[in-house]
């Protein structure tokens, strides 16, 4: 009865047994009667089985419901899965006729998510994950799905929204401005971005494996276009994947086949008009692709977990050619070293640097490493601390693209920084024409604050003289010199000595 019924098959079994064991305990101590022993002996062994099969199947239940569980719902985020999600999207586009609806596939990735894993480690991640999941659960209301795909990857799967719905728009605005709001994790403020790409049913796609794949190579779309925006699916960016996935092949063993070199961009004091240094830029020449700009390589080299090695590859480099630099100069000169996010949260950068300098006997004091303004996006607390490490080493370091990003010149007092960088957007603007120009009120804030200024993108002489006018430190751009291969730039330091020219 128990197992044909269930809990009230149970209460019965329970309920009838009890009735007859009291009945034969009655008997046997009232009466005296032996033989009503068995009656009451039989209730209580059959009460003492019945319990243990409703015990064990409710335990058995309370397993399989749990199995279910982790069979469909993301055990960290309590979000549907992925085959939750592979399972809705085969249902969705095999309906036929009338029963046939227009849905949108979004697939999110969290932009730099793997540098939170690396800085402050994988509990840390997983809070934040946590979060994420609470903060983007309450935009999805009724049919609509939001599901952990694994890793910092998500899927919205929105029923009867089309991307020429304002309600996509809407939706996805909402994802991001949840992002915009700091993340506490023990004490300190994380913000993240993540990046989107949408698909449509059956506009893009026929069926659920392409209509993940379409969004997906959407993602990555608005992930090249700086990350932290949702681009929609069209049909040329599946090219552009072919395209892209060759780049990847071929960058994979590039660093192997010595198809990276380096090549040097003077910086010049605005006042002497001497050498300061030189800034150190990555160059690829594929042996299949031929050169590939380093606006397409540095994001497929992050993407692919390259960079690291790549970063590695290029301070090893940089510091063996910049020590022939310094022999070939009478005067002291200054290297300064890109690097990359992915490089900067790696928690062995730093050693890394303390035994490359000790290794190739370099001084410390002539290299700056040149970050730009995302490096402080992501945990600010953190990149602080490694910062003056850094400096603590007698490392400079120098704010890359300042004005396009997330600085202010508020923020700058509290940036551990010894140069600022102005972006060629700057640059530019300055012409005869255009009288209205702010760089002369970043460059007296910024000498207030003990930083020099380096302006990059110089092309022109009048952009030259209203510069020095200004009081701008260090200067550097095609007006001077283009980026040179190591060899040349020895030239470019024999023809100063010799000359004391640099035109």
């Amino acid at each position: 009865m128990t197992i044909s019924y269930g809990k009230k098959g149970y209460k019965t079994t329970i309920f009838l047994n009890t009735i007859l064991f009291f009945s034969a305990l009655s008997g046997f101590m009232f009466q005296k009667n032996t033989s009503a022993l068995p009656g009451l002996i039989n209730p209580a062994i059959a009460i003492i089985i019945t319990t243990f099969i409703h015990n064990t199947l409710k335990e058995l239940k309370f397993k399989t419901g749990r199995l279910n569980e982790l069979a469909y719902y993301d055990y960290l985020t309590g979000l549907p899965n992925r085959q939750v999600i592979l399972d809705t999207l085969q249902q969705m586009t095999s309906l036929k006729g009338t029963l046939h609806k227009d849905f949108t596939v979004i697939f999110a990735d969290l932009d730099n998510f793997s540098n939170i894993n690396d800085s402050l480690g994988h509990d840390a991640g997983d809070v934040l994950l946590q979060d994420i999941s609470r903060r983007w659960k309450r935009h999805i209301k009724g049919e609509n799905i939001v599901g952990r795909w694994g890793g910092d990857e998500f899927v919205f799967i929105l029923k009867n929204i089309t991307f020429d719905n304002f309600q996509i728009i809407s939706i996805l605005d909402k994802l991001q401005k949840e992002l915009e709001k700091p993340f506490i994790y023990k004490s300190q403020k994380l913000y993240l971005t993540s990046s989107f790409g949408a698909a449509t049913f059956p506009h893009d796609a026929q069926n659920g494996e392409d209509l993940l794949k379409y969004a997906d190579i959407a993602m990555y779309k608005a992930k090249s276009n700086n990350k932290n925006s949702y681009v929609f699916f069209n049909s040329k960016m599946e090219a552009e994947l072919l395209e892209q996935s060759a780049l990847e092949n071929n960058l994979k063993g590039a660093l192997m086949n010595n198809e990276f070199y380096l090549v040097f961009q003077p910086i010049l004091d605005c006042e002497e008009k001497n050498i300061r240094g030189f800034e150190v830029l990555t160059r690829w020449n594929s042996k299949e692709l031929g050169e590939i700009s380093p606006e397409i390589f540095i994001p497929l080299a992050e993407k692919n977990n390259l960079i690291n090695d790549l970063g590695s590859w290029i301070i090893t480099e940089a510091l063996l050619k910049f020590k022939k630099f310094k022999e070939s100069s009478r005067d002291k000169l200054i290297l300064s070293i890109n690097i990359s996010l992915h490089q900067f949260m790696d928690p062995n950068f730093v050693p890394f640097l303390k035994n490359t300098f000790e290794e190739l006997n370099v001084d410390s004091s002539d290299i700056e490493l040149e970050i730009t303004e995302s490096v402080f996006v992501v945990s600010p607390d953190h990149v602080n601390k490694v910062l003056n490490k850094i400096k603590k080493m007698g490392i400079s370091i120098s704010l890359d693209d300042f004005g396009t990003g997330y600085s202010s010149l508020v923020s700058l007092q509290n940036l551990p920084i010894d140069i600022l960088k102005l972006d060629r957007e700057f640059i530019k603007n300055i012409t005869e024409d255009n009288k209205i120009n702010f760089i002369d009120e970043i460059i007296s804030i910024a000498h207030k604050l003990g930083i020099s200024i380096i302006a990059e993108g110089i092309e022109t002489e009048y952009q030259i003289n209203f510069l020095h006018n200004y009081n701008c430190d260090f200067v550097q751009g095609f007006y001077f010199s283009k980026p040179l291969i190591f060899e040349d730039a020895l030239e470019y330091i024999e023809k100063y000595k010799k000359t004391g020219s640099l035109l």
